[in-house]
């Protein structure tokens, strides 16, 4: 009996060295967002049109605009080497900067979201519209 489970043990063994493999591909994962709108400095609601700072009827806005990447394609067993996030900053005010940050979560109210935006960890500053594409690392 004994001599059995190691006869087993060793075919487990040979068939992980056999059948384990790398494969490199590329997942292109889907994506949602949402938009924030902060309403004279202390209102919170959905927002319209993305980032930024306008005034409409009276009203002071500034929004703040989130996303997030669905991963479930992702086997669970997969190691991850590299993730790249390609933004689309073209035809837009090159006068304008933004920065890209952490969200831990995009769970909760419009003001929780606005917070957590504001709080997220910064990746990168100073990144300019009107640039073409900005590739994120």
């Amino acid at each position: 009996m004994k001599k059995l489970k190691w006869l087993w043990l060793i075919i487990i063994i040979y068939a992980g060295c056999i059948y384990s493999q790398t494969i490199n591909k590329t997942i292109t994962l889907p994506v949602n967002s949402g938009i924030i709108a902060q309403k004279n400095d202390s209102m919170y609601e959905g927002g319209l049109y993305g980032i930024g700072k306008y005034i409409a009827q009276g009203n002071t806005y500034k929004e703040r605009k989130w996303f997030s990447f669905g991963v479930t394609g992702i086997p669970e067993n997969a190691t991850i080497s590299q993730v790249q996030v390609i933004y689309d900053m073209s035809n837009t005010d090159a006068s304008k900067s933004f920065k890209l940050t952490q969200l831990e979560s995009n769970l909760g109210n419009y003001q929780q979201l606005w917070n957590n935006i504001g709080n997220g960890n910064a990746h990168h500053t100073g990144l300019v519209y009107g640039d073409q594409n900005f590739y994120s690392n």
